[in-house]
């Protein structure tokens, strides 16, 4: 293909960790396989023989950015990564999932379409990547720190402008739904691609660039932007932020409303002043619970009121930031929430002698340590709901069947336009 024409720069990083090495070579044809997730699909085709497992050497992740990354076009920040899934069950299987911020703009910037990794480092490491210096750099101070401390120390090494994805310990140790992260609150990890990483001895990969996205047609792109522009603040959606009374900063390269649009006025319970809701992007029929969490004011003075939501909200945000920086899915609440609360309506208060405490966060905060360590029973959690029935079938199978299966099913609903449905249906 012709390269850095048409929102393409024509390249791709191969890492070689068994031989320390890095090459350059040409993207795969996108006319052909339509982008990053048809590519990555390819790679892995070719290159991921019958019998890897997704923490051998031999399995490949691939981390691409298609075309409109690094434009002004609107939510263009996705990043595509792909890789033999270890949470796929009953024996992982070739999957793709995609994040958000900033990192898949700065690949381009550098001059790169993705990054190939194969093979396993001897000792810890990160990729450096520097525009044309790609380099593997020693993460041996790195291993064993969080999510948070892993992306501050890379950066005041490196540059407050490096963008970096990282894992946390979880990612080290394997557990089959660890996260690759970056910034606070993007990540792909529902399919445990963390793992995958901390089984290469990979902790990292920073880049920063200094280059642009080619455009076939500049003025014609910009032109196209505006006129999507103009669609979006139209018409029933409508696109926008919502004042809450402080800026609100773009989670993302090329995204459209901010957090703002998640948050509604309305008039609270008791007809008096106004209130703010987050409007959640995941249906909340699995919440445990509809009591008010948050309080506070915004800096006009007026109050912030925000119901429980789903997920890790009941516990507040202490224990869900330790899962993220943990490295984890936040999903792990879900699935194990679940399927505790369920054996708890069977009478079931404990496993193994360890009994439940679901509504205490310190209980939470530990177990979730302790999975994230492997330690102990948590050694057992860290595979997932459908093995760890395996090893201790408590309560019925169809239970963790269906809990796992709903818990790996995770979806945005910003993804396709319905975040503000107070019930999105699939």
């Amino acid at each position: 293909m012709s390269a850095a024409k048409g929102g393409y720069t024509g390249r791709m990083l191969r890492v070689d960790l068994d031989a320390a090495t890095i090459s350059v070579e040409e993207t795969p044809d996108p006319t052909v396989w339509l982008g990053p997730r048809g590519w990555n699909a390819l790679i892995g085709w070719n290159e991921v023989g019958p019998g890897v497992g997704p923490y051998d050497p031999e399995n490949r992740i691939i981390l691409s950015a298609g075309p409109l990354v690094g434009t002004c076009a609107p939510t263009s920040g996705r990043v595509v990564v792909s890789s033999l899934m270890p949470r796929g069950y009953p024996q992982p299987m070739w999957a793709s999932a995609t994040m958000g911020g900033y990192w898949g703009a700065e690949l381009k910037y550098a001059g790169y379409d993705g990054v190939i990794v194969q093979g396993r480092a001897s000792a810890p490491v990160y990729l450096l990547i520097e525009d044309d210096r790609v380099s593997l750099e020693d993460a041996s101070d790195l291993w064993g720190k969080g999510l948070y401390a892993t992306q501050r120390t890379l950066k005041e090494r490196h540059g407050q402008q490096h963008q970096v994805v990282a894992i946390g310990p979880a990612g080290e140790n394997r557990v089959r739904f660890a996260t690759i992260a970056h910034r606070l609150k993007n990540a792909v990890g529902n399919g445990g691609f963390g793992g995958v990483f901390g089984a290469k001895n990979l902790k990292a990969i920073a880049v920063r660039g200094t280059g642009g996205v080619a455009l076939a047609d500049p003025a014609g792109f910009v032109s196209e932007v505006q006129r999507v522009w103009q669609i979006a603040r139209g018409g029933i959606g409508g696109v926008g932020q919502i004042d809450v009374g402080f800026p609100m900063v773009a989670c993302t390269h090329g995204c459209t409303v901010r957090c703002g649009a998640r948050m509604e006025p309305l008039t609270d319970h008791y007809g008096v002043g106004t209130s703010y809701k987050m409007s959640l992007c995941v249906d909340s029929s699995w919440a445990r619970g509809s009591h008010p969490e948050y309080r506070g004011r915004l800096q006009s003075g007026e109050e912030l009121h925000i119901p429980r939501p789903s997920g890790l909200g009941p516990l507040g945000t202490n224990v869900g930031s330790l899962v993220e920086d943990l490295g984890m899915t936040t999903w792990v609440y879900d699935t194990w929430c679940r399927y505790f609360s369920a054996l708890e309506e069977l009478g079931i208060h404990e496993i193994e002698g360890e009994a439940f405490a679901l509504d205490d966060p310190e209980w939470w905060r530990q177990w979730l340590t302790r999975v994230a360590l492997r330690e102990g029973l948590g050694d057992d959690y860290a595979e997932g709901l459908a093995r760890f029935y395996e090893k201790h079938p408590v309560g019925p199978r169809y239970l963790a069947d269906f809990i796992e299966d709903a818990g790996s099913r995770g979806h945005g609903w910003h993804r396709d336009g319905r975040a503000m449905e107070p019930h999105p249906s699939p």
